[in-house]
């Protein structure tokens, strides 16, 4: 690649970053490791963040003075402003054909993503995007927790397939798309919610998205600054949050003039149904789960403190049940007590110890099982089943 081709047919790759030192060096040597045909240019928004993660965009900034070009906020933009930095910041600053996704806190795994994207688009010039296979992954391990793979082998997918999916249909730090995605005027829709799955969705609805099968990049989960995680657990703006993406749903249909309808009245039975409190839906099949629980050996641990972990423990407190630990992969604060009064134990503890195991959603169960945990293992995503 020859440094001074014209970045017009090149692709600008966008890095948002808020106090994630522990992995933005990971995002970047990713990025810096492509083997392409034509030029790239990385744009980083450092969000004013408190940790080391400017000083390490900094280093990168000095080492590849051609190749990386960085934003430094002195306030966050986003919390204090609600600022959309992506479209604020970073699409004005982009001279590439195509533009590229990548989180500060995920990462590529595969140095010819790039090229077979930009080769992907360019040939079905009827689509606006593509995405690839991608992993998901424990933050600080790397550990493998499931694919994000909405296909086995490389296809087009329908914008139906693309509505019906959600927002965690295809990893965003998968995502490749021409640049006017960003750069023309939002639709009505995507002015009600300007997130993954409205940009998505733009990018289906003209000739549907490239999928590339092949894993090619990772996105991390468990972070501890992650947007998903902080709404997740606060009832209140994850409320509010859903109530939005029926309100864009419902917009999405009138300016496509019904032509999805069926996969957006889909979708929104999803969202209604995921706005209810899960230890509401855990009360729907309150039986089933008495049932279940009650034929097995103690001790009995609940395996994962996410917002169906939460429900459970709200449910065995509130029926006054015996739980003898909670526990998930990062291991923290062992010793201590939930909110709900049950004691926090480690991983090892429950594998050498547990009669059962309510795993707290389907990726976990699986994950034990595929391990041959002898434990009687309850997946907890069969008795409240949710958006996916």
């Amino acid at each position: 690649m020859e440094e001074n081709q014209s970045m017009r047919n090149g692709v600008s790759v966008f890095v948002a970053c808020y106090n994630q030192e522990s992995y933005i060096a990971d995002c970047l040597e990713g990025i810096l490791m492509q083997e392409t045909t034509f030029p790239v240019e990385i744009l980083v928004h450092d969000d004013a963040s408190e940790d080391g993660s400017a000083d390490i965009i900094r280093f990168y900034e000095e080492k590849y003075p051609d190749r990386i070009k960085a934003i430094y906020q002195t306030e966050n933009q986003y919390t204090l402003h609600n600022v959309k930095v992506t479209y604020t910041y970073l699409a004005p600053a982009a001279t590439g054909k195509y533009i590229a996704i990548c989180e500060g806190d995920d990462y590529w795994t595969n140095p010819h993503k790039l090229q077979m994207q930009y080769d992907a688009l360019e040939n079905h010039p009827e689509c606006d995007m593509c995405a690839c296979g991608t992993v998901t992954v424990i933050a600080d391990t790397k550990e493998f927790v499931k694919d994000i793979k909405p296909a086995e082998e490389d296809c087009i997918l329908t914008a139906e397939q693309v509505i019906r999916g959600g927002g965690g249909f295809l990893g965003t730090c998968s995502l490749f798309m021409r640049r006017g995605i960003y750069t023309d005027s939002l639709y009505e829709f995507q002015e009600i919610l300007q997130i993954d799955y409205t940009r998505q969705i733009r990018g289906a609805l003209r000739g549907g998205v490239v999928f590339l099968s092949k894993n090619m990049a990772a996105y991390r989960i468990q972070t501890e600054h992650s947007l998903t995680r902080r709404i997740s657990k606060d009832p209140e703006r994850m409320r509010v949050f859903r109530n939005k993406m029926i309100r864009m749903l419902e917009c999405l249909d009138k300016e496509t003039k019904g032509e999805y309808s069926a996969a957006i009245r889909e979708r929104i039975a999803v969202e209604i149904n995921a706005s209810r409190p899960y230890i509401d839906i855990l009360d729907d099949h309150k039986d089933a789960f008495y049932d279940r629980i009650s034929k097995v050996d103690h001790p009995v641990f609940l395996w994962g403190n996410g917002m169906r972990g939460i429900a459970c423990q709200q449910f065995f407190k509130r029926e006054h049940l015996e739980l003898d630990g909670v526990c998930d992969k990062n291991n923290r604060d062992i010793g201590e007590t939930t909110e709900y009064g049950f004691l926090i134990v480690s991983t090892n503890q429950v594998l050498q110890e547990a009669g059962a195991i309510i795993a707290a959603n389907r990726a976990i169960c699986d994950d034990l099982q595929s391990k041959g945990v002898r434990a009687d293992l309850i997946n907890l995503e069969e008795f409240i089943p949710t958006a996916k």
